[in-house]
Parts: structure tokens; sequence; C-alpha cells
């Protein structure tokens, strides 16, 4: 595929104010990335300084670059589906890229889970593959890896594109990767509810180490962990009776000192009513942990027999203490696919969903967009205040939420939104409208709040 300089990769910055729909937030800088074939984006994170790393997918033509302030471009071409990491400082400016490569045809190639980066900028990245892979990094030198038989593999990579340490790990799958801060990891395996053999679940890299400890924990399924001011707290998530293709669930809290990781304190469970789905998040809200509570029920709402104000069709956003005790609770509309929180100092909460057209929050229309073509949706990031009041939204264009997945992470400083999204067709955002004009595109964006 060829084309014109500036249509193989349109990176811009632009610092329009935002129109009256986000009341003052504004784009500093986005840039699209662009592939020939197909690209997804599968992972993105920010470090204490403010500079912003992201992998995806490519096959075929890739056309990477910062802001065109710098014109700088990166480009690759594979036949197959690799992956490509990026890093971007806090201006725009693309800063490297290094590669994971299959060479064995498309029934080889490797496929990233989950990435985790921690604040002084590791990229730790948990992938699948039963074949050799190839790690390259931003000086172009080639790493073989391979994972032990029947397990997957853990790359930790330094803030300069090196290989710091690969690792294999007796896990099928993962859903969550997460560090103490102290130089551990943590990798959570995803598991089925059907597997009844709670083995296998958690484990832990230490630093130095190059083979994991697991981390025994037989009270559960869990389903997110999080570390927090010196301690492990594990909530877990098991499914109760059922109607059809519904289910009620049961949540769990539990903790241990960093330092232990064998003896786990237990809050009280709670149970939820017949429900679509059943999501849980930690979040830090200034010096308190909270899980946050996302479901939306299949008739009315319950919450350990307690009926609450939440409507069919409505998702449920409840938030919990560490005894698993209600303290607030709101509702939107919208797609569960995607969904992302994070929680401020202040003890409010920036929402990341799909909308069709309309963003309802407590059963109130706060906004209305163009509907899209079919099967796209509107992304959006919505500001709830510490009461759960609509704030503001800001729009982030089409996506398809029958295989996206778009990414958002905050500051550590919380005055900078970053956010990771494919692009389908076209969109209109705070500086104007803009289309896709390669097949497949996607762009990490920053949001000054």
């Amino acid at each position: 595929m060829s084309a014109p300089y500036h249509n193989m990769c349109i990176v811009f910055i632009v610092l329009f104010f935002l129109n009256s729909m986000a009341m003052g937030q504004h784009t500093e800088w986005i840039s699209f990335q662009k592939c020939s074939k197909l690209t997804q984006i599968r992972g993105l994170g920010v470090d204490q300084l403010g500079n912003v790393y992201s992998v995806a997918t490519f096959d075929e033509e890739l056309r990477i670059g910062s802001s065109d302030v710098f014109k700088d471009t990166f480009g690759a071409y594979a036949p197959w589906r690799n992956y490509v990491f990026t890093k971007h400082n806090p201006q725009g400016k693309l800063l490297f890229t290094s590669l994971i490569e299959t060479r064995g045809g498309n029934s080889h190639t490797a496929e990233v889970r989950k990435m985790h980066v921690t604040s002084e900028g590791r990229i730790v990245v948990h992938l699948i593959c039963g074949r050799d892979f190839y790690y390259v990094d931003n000086e172009r030198n080639e790493t073989k890896l391979r994972s032990k038989y029947n397990q997957t593999s853990v790359l930790v990579i330094s803030d300069q594109g090196v290989l710091i340490k690969h690792v294999s790990v007796p896990i099928k799958d993962c859903s969550q990767i997460t560090d103490d801060g102290q130089g551990g990891i943590f990798i959570l395996a995803r598991m089925n509810f059907r597997n009844s053999i709670l083995k296998n679940q958690l484990f832990k890299i230490n630093e130095g180490a190059n083979d994991p400890v697991e981390v025994s924990f037989p009270q559960g399924r869990i389903q997110k962990i999080h570390c927090f001011r010196g301690k492990l707290w594990i909530a877990t998530l098991e499914q109760g009776k059922r109607r059809g293709y519904y289910h009620s669930h049961k949540v769990g809290m539990y903790s241990s000192k960093l330092s232990d990781l064998v003896d786990f304190s237990e809050a009280e469970k709670i149970q939820i009513g017949l429900n679509h789905f059943c999501d849980l998040q930690f979040v830090t809200l200034g010096q308190k942990l909270k899980l946050v509570l996302l479901s939306k029920a299949l008739l009315e709402f319950t919450l350990s027999s307690r009926k609450l104000k939440i409507k069919k069709g409505e998702t449920g956003l409840l938030v919990l203490s560490t005894s698993l005790e209600l303290e607030q609770y709101t509702s939107f509309n919208g797609l569960s696919h995607g969904l992302r929180l994070v929680g401020l100092n202040d003890g409010s909460f920036i929402l990341q969903f799909s909308v069709l057209d309309a963003l309802v929050i407590n059963g109130k229309t706060e906004h209305v967009f163009p509907r899209h073509t079919n099967f796209v949706y509107e992304l959006v990031h919505v500001k709830l205040d510490r009461s759960l009041k609509f704030q503001w939204v800001i729009n982030g264009g089409g996506t398809a939420t029958n295989y996206h997945i778009p990414e958002m992470v905050l500051s550590t400083d919380e005055k900078q939104l970053f956010v990771g999204s494919d692009l389908i067709n076209y969109g209109r955002l705070d500086f104007g409208y803009f289309e896709n004009d390669w097949r497949s595109s996607y762009y990490i964006r920053k949001i000054e709040l």
C-alpha cells in the first residue's frame, strides 16, 4: 500500500479549548498509528514522569509517529500479526519503539494478553505463544525466547525498551498484572467459573528472581487484586444460583501484609441478585481504598436482599468500603464492554464506557451524540464528583464493541488522562472532525483535565 507521507502517519498537537460539552477539558496532543491491514491497542500505561507507553498489534504495514512538531516516524512491515511497543514523552514525542515478532506464520503468532507499567517505567507484559518468539529492542537487538512447556510468558522491559528478563508462569491466561511498589510483580490468572480447583491463581515475581512464586489462596476465585499501604487486597467473585444465562454472584474481600502473603483476613461476603454481568474494580480515593461493584441487574437490583433504585437495563455503580459496606451508588446506561474506572484523591471518579447515542446518568440524559453506523458506538469519558453526581463528559470517537477494548490511565498528578483507542471510521473530538484514511488505526490521546 502506498500513500503520500502525510497520509501514511497523521499525528498532530492541538491546544484548542473544548466546547461546552466538557467544560474546560481539552486534548493536548493525539497520535494516530496507522496500519494497512489490522491494528488494535492492547495496553496503555503511564509512569510518574508522565511518559506514556502502549502495546498494539499490527499486520502488514505500520506507521507510528509523534507530534508534527517533532516529525519523527517509525515504520515496520510483517506478513502476519506482530506487536509493537511505544513510548511517548509528556509532550507527545516518540521516544522508542520495540517489537515482539513471530516468524512461523499466522498459526504461530504470539498473543499479548495484559500490560502493566510500574511507576518507574518498567513495562510488564504477559503473552501466550506456543513456539519461539523474538523481542526486538529499540536498538534492534534480537532476543529469542520460548515459554516452558504448558506455560506462558511474562516479559519485564526497562523504560528504555531493553529486555530485563523473561519468566515462564504456569498459567494459561492472565487477567491482571500489578506491582507492590517495591520491585515485586503479581500475575493473576484468568479463571473460568467451571474450574473448581483453586490452584495456580496468583503468582509473584520478586525483584532479581527468574522464577515465579505461587501465592496460595484457597478461599475463593480471585477477581481483582490491589496493593495498598503495605497490604495485598483480594476481591473474590463466585457464581450463585442461575436462571437461564444469568447468575447471582457473591463478593468477598481479603487482605494480607505484603511481607506475609499467607494469612488473609476476611470481610463479610455480600450477595448480588441475578444479573447480566458483574465486575469489580479497586480504586484509591485519597488515602482510602474502595471496591467498586459494576453490575447490570436482570429485573430489579438487589444487594444482600436489599432492593436498590436501579432500573432494568441500567448498570449499577456501587462504592463499597473494605468491609463491603455500601457507601453510595448510582447508575448509567452504557455498554459493559471496555468499561474502565479510576478514582481521584478528592473522591471523584472518571468512568469510561461506550454509548449508542445518549449519555444517561442516574436516569437523566446528560448529552446526546450523533449516531455512528451499525455496530459502531461512541466512546465517552465521564467525570462523577465524590457524591456520584455528573460533572462533565468528553467523547472519544467511534468504537466497535464486538472486539475492541479501549484503554484509559490517569497520570500520577491527576492532571492528565491518557486514552488509547482503535479508530473505526471517523469521529468528532474537541479539535474537530477526523477520518481514518487507512484500513485500520488507533490513537493515543492526552487530555488535560
